[in-house]
């Protein structure tokens, strides 16, 4: 039950169920789990131990110390069948930084892939020390190691992280980097929300500001932002946000008109990454978990993600779905993923909306989705023909989790061996005084658990003080500046009757008492004598 990751209070339920005479009460049953951690770790360090688990399941791993100290400031760990599916679909990366994942308070990087059936899965983790540019680009170096290739993915999206921005322009120049739009929406409406102080006004701004985005050429984007400018034109401070803010140096990132022409899948907002902090989350149910911890728990959910994604494939191999009865889509059974099948057929289904020709059909399908547009169908259909499997991108016809990419869409990666050759060669060419260094290097890498590396300081953020310390604090700071009062001693009992109140009631209603507090010692007080 405990390789399980069962809680303590599930543990003792289910001991209850198979002998209701069991009287083991909480308390035995944490000492048990104690001493099982204690006899797994083998006498090691909570972050040797770490390190040992990663290195037993081979996984990626990086780590890089404080600057100065022993203390670990920055770990990157990848699973390898994770790291496996990525490349094979690694056109598209979402990712962002969530907080509150660990005792540490180290803010948790985490890069989610998107396989053609629509589903997410964690490509790796990195815990940095702060969310500062060299944080950021050290973790993403470490990445784009895991792709073999200089050029990395072909799309990246993140929310407006300016430093997580600049970053990846650094280290993925290359890359398409798409902004996510949902979250530029609601900063849109928080701010109108903000200056005139009502959501009355949200869903149709809303709706507004969606034409904006959803335009499909630049005279298009400029008669609808010119709609949105005229209707709002009272609220200036909005639209020069907006501008300032979002249209001028990031439209391209965003914005239909020119996002058409990136090759992203659809994958245009950071949901996908937020699912996955929601999900990480449930699995790791506390955020006072040390790293040694919060492994077993990350690994079982990739697991799981992997094993759902592999059932998923499978499934999508030997069922087939209803539209694949019409001629148009008959050779694509077994061969395409249900979703890209799905996408075509409902452009199909609209394709009097969308236009017939090349000059109405804009081919968002095929330049965004790599699958044939409205115009191409057509064109098959009046000749009788099929959509051939090889017209469809190669993103969607990947219906296994090993082996090689089909055609030759992906350029030979140089093999671990070769690497490793290379840098032997070169290792053997260096004076005696670098040999021994670059050993011990090679040494501290292959056997991270023996350094001297240990875990980060657990960070005293002011933020994570209870309201009943905090206002403790203020009494005990008041102690000093009131003794002199001619009143000390009625003070003192009016202390111990706040502080007897206080130390029984809930945070809520904490917070009240520290108001009151505060009135009652800092207002002006008339004091009598006798």
């Amino acid at each position: 039950m405990s390789s399980s990751n069962m809680k303590t209070k599930q543990i003792l339920q289910q001991l209850k169920m198979d002998n209701p005479d069991n009287v083991n009460t909480g308390r035995h049953v944490e000492n048990v789990l104690q001493k099982i951690k204690r006899e797994k770790m083998e006498n090691l360090t909570p972050i040797h131990y770490f390190l040992r688990l990663l290195k037993d399941h081979d996984y990626y791993r990086y780590t890089r110390k404080e600057l100065g100290t022993n203390s670990l400031g920055d770990v990157f760990f990848a699973h390898p069948t994770a790291t496996d599916l990525m490349r094979l679909f690694g056109y598209v990366l979402v990712m962002d930084t969530t907080y509150k994942t660990n005792r540490f308070d180290l803010p948790l990087l985490e890069v989610v892939g998107v396989v053609p059936m629509g589903q997410n899965f964690h490509v790796a983790f990195a815990f940095i020390k702060n969310e500062k540019k060299d944080s950021f680009v050290w973790a993403l170096q470490k990445l784009k190691t895991l792709f073999g290739t200089p050029a990395g993915p072909g799309v990246i999206v993140t929310d407006r992280d300016l430093v997580l921005m600049n970053a990846v322009q650094e280290v993925f120049p290359d890359s398409s980097h798409l902004l996510c739009r949902r979250h530029i929406a609601k900063d849109a409406e928080k701010k109108l929300v903000d200056l005139t102080k009502s959501k009355e006004y949200s869903k149709v701004f809303g709706h507004r500001w969606k034409k904006v985005v959803d335009s499909l050429t630049d005279d298009q984007f400029q008669t609808n932002l010119a709609q949105l400018e005229h209707t709002w034109k009272n609220l200036s401070a909005l639209l020069t946000y907006l501008r300032m803010t979002w249209l001028e140096p990031h439209k391209e990132r965003f914005v239909v008109a020119w996002t058409k022409y990136v090759l992203h899948f659809g994958a245009q907002t950071t949901n996908r990454v937020e699912s996955a902090h929601s999900q990480l989350n449930r699995w790791l149910g506390t955020s006072t978990d040390s790293f040694h911890t919060m492994f077993p728990q990350i690994h079982e959910l990739v697991e799981l993600q992997l094993n759902q994604i592999k059932a998923e494939m499978e499934r999508q191999r030997t069922v087939d779905l209803h539209a694949t009865v019409f001629q148009l889509f008959r050779r694509l059974k077994g061969r395409v993923s249900h979703r890209a099948i799905q996408l075509m057929d409902e452009e199909w289904q609209s394709r009097y909306e969308l236009g017939t020709c090349a000059d109405d059909c804009g081919c968002m399908l095929r330049t965004s989705f790599g699958l044939p547009c409205t115009h191409e169908m057509v064109q098959l259909t009046t000749n009788c023909m099929a959509i051939d499997p090889l017209d469809v991108h190669v993103y969607w016809r990947i219906l296994h989790m090993v082996g090689d990419v089909p055609q030759d869409e992906t350029p030979r990666r140089s093999t671990a061996d070769d690497l490793i050759d290379e840098a032997v060669a070169e290792l053997r060419r260096q004076p005696e005084r670098q040999k021994v260094m670059y050993a011990h290097m090679m040494h501290e890498m292959l056997h991270l658990e023996t350094t001297e590396l240990e875990e980060p300081q657990v960070r005293q953020n002011s933020s994570h003080i209870t309201v009943k310390k905090r206002i403790l604090l203020i009494l005990l700071s008041l102690i000093g500046s009131t003794a002199q009062r001619s009143a000390e001693t009625e003070l003192d009992e009016e202390r111990a009757v706040w502080l007897g109140a206080f130390r029984g009631e809930s945070q809520p209603t904490g917070f009240c008492i520290a108001d009151q507090i505060h009135e009652h010692f800092f207002r002006p007080r008339t004091w009598t004598t006798g």
